[in-house]
């Protein structure tokens, strides 16, 4: 029997991460995270989610309508602000059709969880839709990554607090551009959320940008993993005020 807690066991049949790249993912979130030297996460993230600026940060999730058991025009439009690619022919399969169905019905089974404590039954379900939007957004003309690419930010999008974006900006910081596989990710992000620093840095973040406003209107996300995203975001591809 399996005496790990469920929050750390990985659904059967799924991939296993070795240790030393979750290490080196946690360590490198950190330095994503950090609040002193010539980047402070502070200063970024006020840049980033200035809403008077040109940075997608205020927009992604907040841009309305976000229904959370639906898929809509607005959850499109989103996703192309985050240079999601999402052709006529998915456009027509997410709004309309049989595609649609699945995917609806994957989104509504999700977990109101945090991937933080997602389990067996919450890694299954994410899978789920993950599969739905892959094959509702599958085109000739698109490859394999924009499609998974495409695939996480929508899921992003809808269910913040439980799926990281994993396209090469944060996947390449991180170290997984290795892995072609979006589980891969999602432990990865997991384990990143449950270690002890990182959560006190991401906890950290929100008094970081106060401090750095400088008499500007902030809209920051109140989730977790999506401040951990614009974190290792600006990082790599840093806004500077």
């Amino acid at each position: 029997m399996d005496q790990a807690p469920p929050y750390s066991q990985i659904p059967t049949k799924w991939p296993t991460v070795p240790g030393h790249v979750l290490r080196l993912a946690t360590q490198r979130a950190l330095v994503a995270l950090a609040n002193d030297g010539l980047r402070p996460v502070g200063r970024r993230l006020a840049t980033y989610y200035d809403i008077d600026g040109d940075y997608v940060g205020a927009s992604f999730t907040e841009l309305v309508p976000n229904d959370w058991h639906d898929v809509t025009a607005a959850d499109l439009h989103a996703i192309t602000l985050m240079s999601g690619k999402i052709g006529a022919r998915a456009t027509r399969r997410l709004l309309g059709g049989p595609e649609r169905t699945w995917v609806v019905e994957a989104l509504r089974r999700l977990p109101d969880r945090d991937l933080l404590l997602a389990d067996r039954a919450t890694l299954d379900a994410m899978l789920d839709f993950h599969c739905a939007l892959m094959h509702a957004l599958s085109d000739a003309d698109i490859g394999q990554s924009t499609r998974r690419v495409a695939a996480s930010a929508l899921a992003a999008r809808k269910r913040p607090d439980l799926f990281p974006i994993l396209d090469r900006v944060v996947c390449g910081h991180l170290g997984l551009l290795q892995f072609q596989d979006a589980r891969c990710g999602w432990l990865v992000f997991r384990s990143v959320l449950q270690d002890d620093n990182v959560q006190r840095a991401v906890r950290a973040v929100p008094d970081a940008v106060a401090d750095a406003e400088a008499n500007r209107t902030i809209v920051l996300e109140p989730s977790e993993l999506r401040l951990l995203d614009a974190a290792v975001r600006t990082y790599v591809g840093s806004p500077t005020a």
